[in-house]
């Protein structure tokens, strides 16, 4: 009996860059991947410092595991102070998720500041932007911050906005299917 294995295709990597307020869930988000997600560089620490560099093998069609996405995740943790450094690692990237915390809407009003970082690095380069209000599992403070988070995805013409729980894996594959889909438009 003959049996044809086609071995795993990647047909292309992407790079994602991952930011948001210290303590908005940005490793917690990267843990509920696990153990579909490798980590690239960095220790695993509860808190990243500086920036952590994963990979995330997605596949194209849950079916077929053997042509995948490769996504390369760059998560943040950067203070303002080291805006230098975040363009450099801003560049090259295909989607920018702007992470915050659903129950604290401080973190929410740093958004139009990440706007301004991102503009400043890229102000003639067009990359698709999410927006992840993170603790949906917290559905008492689901209501101020969606409309406030509807607002910003209309001033900033992001690409839309979702509400996750990193903790309770709520919509993180959707996340991540929205961005496969809509790259696959985009560059393939």
């Amino acid at each position: 009996m003959n049996s044809v294995y086609e071995k795993p295709h990647c047909i292309g990597i992407i790079k994602i860059y991952l930011i948001g307020m210290k303590g908005v869930g940005k490793s917690a988000f990267i843990n509920s991947l696990y153990p579909h997600v490798t980590r690239v560089s960095g220790a695993n620490t509860k808190l990243t410092i500086g920036v952590d560099l994963l990979r995330y093998d997605y596949p194209i069609k849950p079916s077929d595991k053997n042509k995948f996405i490769s996504f390369q995740i760059w998560v943040s943790n950067l203070d303002r102070r080291f805006e230098e450094l975040e363009y450099n690692y801003l560049t090259g990237s295909k989607v920018i998720l702007i992470m915050f915390d659903i129950s604290d809407l401080s973190s929410l009003n740093e958004i139009d500041n990440w706007m301004e970082v991102i503009r400043k690095g890229f102000p003639k380069y067009s990359v698709p932007i999410m927006l992840l209000g993170n603790k949906a599992d917290l559905t008492d403070h689901l209501e101020p911050a969606k409309a406030l988070a509807h607002s910003l995805v209309k001033k900033h013409s992001l690409m839309g906005y979702y509400e996750i729980s990193a903790l309770k894996s709520i919509n993180v594959e959707l996340t991540f299917r929205t961005m496969a889909e809509t790259l696959l438009k985009k560059l393939f």
